[in-house]
C-alpha cells in the first residue's frame, strides 16, 4: 500500500503494456548479454571489445523498449547491429561468410514478415470488397422487393376479381353496342325497303 501511494500510476502503466513485452525483453536481454559478453571473453585486454559490447548491449536494451511500437523492425535493427559486429571484429573469410549467412537470414525473415503482412492486407481488402459487394446486392434486392414486388403482392383476390368483372362488363358493353349498331342498320334497310314499296305502289296507281 505504501508503494502504491508513492507510485500511484505504476499499476496503470504496467496494465497498459502487453503481456508479450515481459517475455520479449528478458529473451532479448539474455541473448544480447550472451553474445556481447563473448567479445569481452575473447578480447579481455582490449578496450574496444568492452566498448563495443557495452554499446551494443545498451542499443539492444533501447531497441527492446522500442519493440513496443514495432517489434519486427527492432528485431531487424538489433540483429543487423549484432551480425555486422562479427565482420568488424573478425575480418576473415569464415567470419565474413558467417556474418553474411546471419545477415541474409535476418533479411529473409524480414522479407517474409513483410510478405505475410502484405498477404494479410490483400486478404483483408478482398474480404472487405466481397463484403461491400454482398452488402450492395442485398440492399438492391431489398429495394426491389420493397418498391416493385410488394405492390404486386399487396393486390388481393377481391381486387383481381373486381378487375376481371370490370373487363367482362367492358366486353359485354362493346358486344351490345355492336348488336345495337347491327340492329339499327337492319332497321334502316327495312325502312328503305318499305319506302321503295310505297313508291312503287303509288306509281302503279
Amino acid at each position: 500500500m505504501r508503494n502504491q501511494g508513492n507510485f500511484p500510476h505504476a499499476h496503470r502503466f504496467f496494465s497498459v503494456l502487453p503481456s508479450s513485452f515481459f517475455l520479449f525483453i528478458p529473451l532479448f536481454f539474455l541473448s544480447s548479454l550472451s553474445l556481447h559478453s563473448s567479445f569481452f571473453l575473447l578480447f579481455p585486454s582490449t578496450l574496444l571489445s568492452f566498448f563495443l559490447s557495452s554499446f551494443f548491449l545498451s542499443s539492444l536494451i533501447f531497441l527492446s523498449f522500442f519493440s513496443l511500437l514495432f517489434p519486427p523492425l527492432s528485431l531487424f535493427l538489433s540483429s543487423l547491429s549484432l551480425h555486422s559486429s562479427f565482420f568488424l571484429l573478425f575480418p576473415s573469410t569464415s567470419s565474413f561468410f558467417l556474418s553474411f549467412l546471419y545477415f541474409s537470414s535476418i533479411l529473409l525473415s524480414f522479407l517474409s514478415f513483410t510478405l505475410s503482412v502484405s498477404f494479410t492486407l490483400m486478404i483483408t481488402l478482398s474480404l472487405a470488397l466481397t463484403y461491400t459487394i454482398s452488402l450492395g446486392l442485398s440492399l438492391s434486392l431489398i429495394l426491389i422487393y420493397t418498391f416493385i414486388v410488394t405492390p404486386f403482392l399487396s393486390i388481393s383476390l377481391i381486387d383481381v376479381l373486381s378487375l376481371s368483372l370490370s373487363l367482362i362488363d367492358v366486353l359485354s358493353l362493346s358486344l351490345s353496342n355492336r348488336r345495337s349498331f347491327a340492329l339499327s342498320l337492319s332497321n334502316r334497310r327495312s325502312f328503305a325497303l318499305s319506302l321503295s314499296l310505297i313508291r312503287v305502289l303509288s306509281l302503279s296507281l
